[in-house]
């Protein structure tokens, strides 16, 4: 290949990394926009109480859920934050299954009238808001190292809470963090306006 030729390929990748990128930010924006205008709550393990005592149909779903989580150390499943996604009246429950070393834990989400699983998200923190009538997006923080992170949105599609994919992501949803400040994108303000679920939050 000609060096002419190896210079219009290099150009066109580096193209099509940036309108990638433009794309997989327009797209996230679109799904943040419904919070972007609403107060946004933030939570993390230290958030969910431990004085939830769950009935016995709560208690069969976040076991059948605990066990499709890693079964290795960090087995939680006994405590809850509890939130009201679509304002019903009626909180939905935050449950914490497994957590990693790095504080990112898997939460299984699930109704308290007539109890079901509406998903399982995965993060450190959690950002939610309410929506009356539907089901809001929630978006999650995931810790990656001491100078990265990532967000991941989730939304309801199917009664049931999945991660957003979209055709131009670059990591299957994710929106790469840069903690320390390089160029990479930074936490959202609308995020970092969020009020704490819980007055121990981050502790």
């Amino acid at each position: 290949m000609s060096f002419c030729r190896q210079i219009r390929v290099a150009t066109i990748s580096v193209v099509f990394v940036l309108l990638g990128s433009s794309a997989d930010l327009v797209a996230q924006n679109r799904l943040w926009r419904s919070a972007q205008s609403r107060l946004v709550t933030k939570f993390d393990w230290n958030c969910a109480k431990t004085s939830w005592r769950p009935t016995r149909a709560e208690n069969n779903i976040v076991q059948v859920a605990l066990r499709r989580e890693d079964n290795g150390p960090g087995r939680y499943a006994d405590r809850a934050f509890a939130y009201d996604l679509n304002r019903d009246g009626t909180a939905e429950l935050f449950v914490p299954l497994t957590c990693g070393a790095t504080g990112n834990c898997g939460w299984a989400v699930l109704t308290t009238t007539r109890p079901r699983l509406l998903g399982i998200i995965s993060g450190q923190d959690v950002y939610v808001h309410s929506l009356r009538g539907r089901w809001p997006i929630i978006i999650t923080y995931g810790h990656l190292s001491a100078v990265e992170g990532a967000l991941e949105t989730f939304r309801f599609l199917n009664n049931r809470y999945v991660l957003s994919k979209h055709p131009y992501a670059i990591n299957h949803g994710d929106y790469d963090l840069d903690i320390q400040g390089g160029r990479g994108h930074k936490m959202p303000a609308f995020l970092q306006r969020a009020r704490a679920g819980c007055k121990s939050l981050g502790d």
